[in-house]
């Protein structure tokens, strides 16, 4: 019964581990949801080349598809 509870204990103690961004991650992701609105509001979606991967894709509010 030890074996399991410490076990446990460490399964449940290493998965909180990995649930962490790193602090350089967590800021790149808020650039891009900084800037998102941005280009949706000024219709710069060019822009969104320099900050998406090639794959990006999504779709608008009247359903256009949109690829950068």
């Amino acid at each position: 019964m030890k074996i399991f509870l410490l076990s446990l204990v460490l399964l449940l103690a290493s998965s909180r581990a990995f649930a962490q961004l790193p602090a350089a991650d967590e800021a790149a992701i808020r650039r891009v949801v900084a800037r998102t609105p941005a280009n949706y509001t000024n219709h710069h979606f060019a822009d969104m080349a320099t900050y998406t991967t090639p794959d990006v894709s999504g779709v608008n509010i009247v359903h256009a598809s949109l690829y950068a």
